[in-house]
Order: C-alpha cells, then structure tokens, then sequence
C-alpha cells in the first residue's frame, strides 16, 4: 500500500513538474508550436503533463541515487531528452488537430519543431533552462528520498 501510495505522489509530482514546463515553453513558443487557442493550449498541457511523467518515471533510479556530480551533470541528458519528446508529442498534437506550417518547412514539421526547440530551448535559453532543470530534478529527488525513509 505504502509502495502504491508513494508512485501516486511522484506520479503527481511529474505532473505538476510537466504542466509547469509548460508555461515556461508557453512564455518562449508566443503560438508559434503549440496550436492556438483553447483545444490547442490543452493539446501542448497534455504534451508537457506527459513529457514530465515520462521524465520523471525514466530517471527516477538516477535522480534517487547518483552522486552529486552525475547528479548535477542530469540535465545535460534530461533537458534535451525532454525537449525531444515535448517537440514530438507537440507534433502529434499538431497532426491530430489538422495544424501545419505554411509554407511546408523543409524536412517537415517534427524536423522544424524538434530543431527548433532543441536550438532555442538549449542554445537561447541553455543557463536558465539547466538551472531549473536541476531545480526539478533536486525536488524530484527530495521526494523519492523522503518518502523513502518513511
């Protein structure tokens, strides 16, 4: 029951750190991504909300356990795995609402989006993005070792 209980609560807590995400990519993407409107912005909180549980759940063993050094090195794999997948389930939003850039860009739309995301959200806003990155994985972190020692 403890072991259920303790799932549900980080599963919450991914949830959370995903619909945060979000409004930071809401400030940066101004419409240009995620599809406008009320149906679209609940598209792209869908994307974020699954993107951070699917973090969240991916590395929960390494934000437990690694050593402070790997511990501060995990954004350098999280953040631009994150970005990935937001960008990819952005793009299946996208599809699925029948949303498509126009002009058509070269490479498509999850290349335009993917590319996009990755250089804006790593190279434009790489510092800020690292720090809150480590800021979630440490709130992560407090909370798989303390519900551990409960």
């Amino acid at each position: 029951m403890k072991a259920s209980k303790n799932t549900l609560l980080y599963l919450v807590a991914g949830i959370v750190s995903g619909a945060l995400w979000f409004l930071l990519a809401l400030l940066f993407d101004d419409g240009w991504g995620i599809p406008p409107g009320a149906v679209g912005r609940i598209a792209g909180v869908s994307c974020a909300v699954v993107t951070g549980i699917l973090i969240s759940f991916l590395f929960r063993p390494a934000f437990r356990r690694v050593p402070l050094l790997a511990f501060i090195l995990l954004p350098c794999v999280t953040l631009p795995l994150a970005l990935v997948s937001f960008s990819f389930l952005l793009w299946l939003s996208r599809l699925a609402l029948g949303i498509q850039f126009s002009p058509p860009p070269v490479g498509g739309d999850l290349r335009l989006l993917t590319e996009s995301y990755l250089i804006y959200g790593l190279l434009g806003s790489g510092p800020v993005l690292y720090i809150l990155a480590l800021l979630n994985q440490y709130a992560m972190r407090s909370l798989l070792n303390r519900n551990a020692e409960h």
